[in-house]
């Protein structure tokens, strides 16, 4: 009997260090919020306790002093854990703990000396044990009235249980009166199991704590990985409103840059016009004037007016003044606009190539319309100069997409790669040595912002650029 009895406090010591080691290394990781000092220094007491008591009989007595001094320094241990669960604790009253368990160790030390003094022992323990379970439960019932969670019950609980076993154990062994532990494990069989029923109790409580520390602890990673996450959110809308107020900042500069652009050249333009108007005049009183000479002040005429209009257009569409617009087929829309590019292809020698399958009413303000079409030509000519192409050709189709007219402008130049396409569209970033990055950036503002249309390139093309232009078709 005695042997199985040193077997079984083996076996617990060996299960309460296995969470021991568990605890600790979780504790040293730091992924362990509410594992506490206390928690470990309970279950580390609780097992060398264990350990001591199943060497007792085959070592010095005095051993027993010191397993039964564990024993009660970590039911202090685990009291003081139960209180930490619900605030702070005063390190006057770790030290009033750390005085109290001192002073048992003295009280068991002399009583030990004495003879016929075990079952003096069993009662100094078994009361000192019971007074801390009542701590531990007073600690608990109270945490249970702040955090109702059914572990913390099971465990208010069974140690109620072990409680009323160890009542029953302290009880039973009075009655007999054992003179040694040999005296209880031989002919008290009833204390006996009173003793493990109230040590395997212990175990259990030991077992649902480490249940609910896990618990919380899931749910604190859960909660730790929650607020990263809104705190990446947080920083990722920071920086979007940064962004977002220093591209407010950069439109606000263009726009007002363009509208002082806009007023200093309007003058010289009028001025133009007015030199223009007294040639005009001057033609009309010579007989005989040459067609090349007619032909370039016209020319010269039909620049002056279009460059008023891009002037008009930039001032309303930075003083974001309503647009103006006016329905017309995309055909007729584009016939417009051969005057305009025809001279710039011919000169950079680029074939334009059209195909007007699709020819609805569409509705639009012709000169922001023209200044889109001019800007994507004159991007496409210069990538196709800087490939070095030798035949350089631009293609213009126009498809039906459900309700909405589709534009589609293409190239056969050397393209858009994947990394310069994020920052296309971006006010003031360019790819070009020598651009502004004004243009893309004014031709989707025209589009989606103006026209309530979609332009965007299209990256899957196989070859050159193509970029796509959606709007909306007019019900005739």
């Amino acid at each position: 009997m005695q042997a199985i009895n040193q077997l079984f406090f083996g076996i617990f010591s060996l299960i309460l260090i296995s969470l021991f080691i568990g605890t600790y290394r979780s504790d040293r990781t730091g992924n362990y919020r509410y594992v506490r000092n206390f928690w470990i220094a309970s279950v580390g007491l609780r097992a060398i306790a264990f350990a001591i008591w199943g060497l007792v009989p085959i070592t010095t007595p005095f051993l027993s002093s010191i397993g039964n001094t564990f024993f009660i320094a970590s039911a202090a241990c685990l009291a003081l854990l139960f209180r930490s669960w619900r605030k702070p604790v005063d390190i006057q009253i770790v030290k009033l703990v750390g005085i109290f368990v001192c002073m048992f160790f003295i009280a068991f030390e002399l009583i030990r000396q004495e003879s016929n003094s075990f079952i003096y022992r069993m009662n100094l323990v078994s009361t000192t044990s019971l007074l801390m379970t009542s701590w531990e439960l007073f600690e608990l019932r109270k945490k249970i009235k702040t955090e109702n969670k059914y572990l913390i019950k099971i465990i208010f609980f069974v140690t109620i249980i072990q409680a009323l076993f160890t009542v029953t154990s302290l009880l039973a062994s009075n009655f007999y009166s054992p003179s040694s532990i040999s005296d209880v494990t031989q002919n008290s069989t009833i204390s006996m199991f009173f003793i493990w029923i109230t040590l395997s109790l212990h175990l259990i409580i030991y077992m649902f704590i480490g249940s609910y520390m896990f618990e919380r602890v899931i749910k604190n990673e859960q909660k730790i990985t929650l607020e990263k996450q809104e705190a990446e959110n947080l920083l990722a809308e920071r920086e979007s409103m940064i962004s977002a107020l220093l591209l407010a900042n950069k439109a606000t500069s263009t726009g007002a840059l363009s509208a002082s652009l806009a007023h200093e050249l309007s003058q010289p333009l009028a001025a133009s016009m007015i030199n223009v108007g007294i040639l005009q005049r001057k033609f009309t009183q010579i007989e005989q004037v040459k067609a090349e000479d007619s032909e370039i002040l016209d020319a010269i005429i039909r620049d002056n007016r279009r460059a008023s209009n891009i002037v008009l257009s930039l001032k309303k569409i930075f003083k974001q003044e309503n647009i103006e617009l006016e329905a017309m087929r995309i055909l007729e829309v584009l016939e417009r606009l051969k005057p305009i590019i025809y001279p710039q292809l011919r000169n950079k020698q680029v074939e334009l190539i059209t195909d007007i399958a699709f020819n609805p009413m569409i509705k639009l303000n012709v000169n922001e319309f023209h200044q889109v079409i001019v800007n994507i030509a004159n991007n496409a000519i210069e990538a196709m100069e800087q490939a070095n192409i030798a035949s350089k050709k631009i293609y213009l189709r126009t498809e039906q997409a459900d309700t909405n007219l589709l534009i589609v402008i293409s190239d056969n130049g050397p393209g858009i790669s994947s990394e310069k396409y994020k920052d296309l569209f971006e006010l003031l970033k360019t790819t070009k040595e020598s651009g502004m990055g004004l243009g893309l950036w004014l031709s989707r503002h025209i589009i989606e912002q103006r026209h309530g249309g979609k332009i965007d390139f299209n990256l899957l093309s196989q070859s050159g650029a193509e970029l796509r232009i959606t709007l909306p078709i007019v019900k005739i």
